[in-house]
């Protein structure tokens, strides 16, 4: 598990994934990169004053772990999530995280 110094813990329900999405990135100079690969969308329960926001995990080839969880989230729509997102993610307006900023996401069992 990854350490991020402030963080908090979330749970959410998986409302989407796509294994194909698009999307772009800004980077410091402007520049622009354009990506290929899988999206999860969750929708937070918890913790309260972020009830009902959507967040799109972005996976773009960060290895071995990040294969691993998305292609177990593939098939995973409706099912809940813990995440433990940086909470300065959290209190901006961000709508979308790279999985490698992401310190922890697992299913939760039944």
């Amino acid at each position: 598990m990854k350490s991020l110094p402030d963080s908090t813990m979330c749970s959410g329900i998986l409302t989407t994934f796509n294994p194909k999405a698009h999307w772009t990135e800004t980077g410091p100079d402007d520049s622009c990169d354009y990506f290929v690969g899988p999206v999860a969308t969750l929708r937070l329960l918890t913790p309260s004053r972020h009830v009902d926001r959507m967040i799109d995990v972005r996976f773009r080839g960060e290895g071995a772990e990040a294969d691993a969880v998305s292609s177990s989230m593939a098939s995973q729509t409706g099912v809940i999530y813990r995440v433990t997102l940086p909470s300065d993610f959290l209190e901006g307006n961000y709508g979308s995280i790279n999985f490698e900023d992401v310190n922890h996401i697992e299913k939760v069992k039944p």
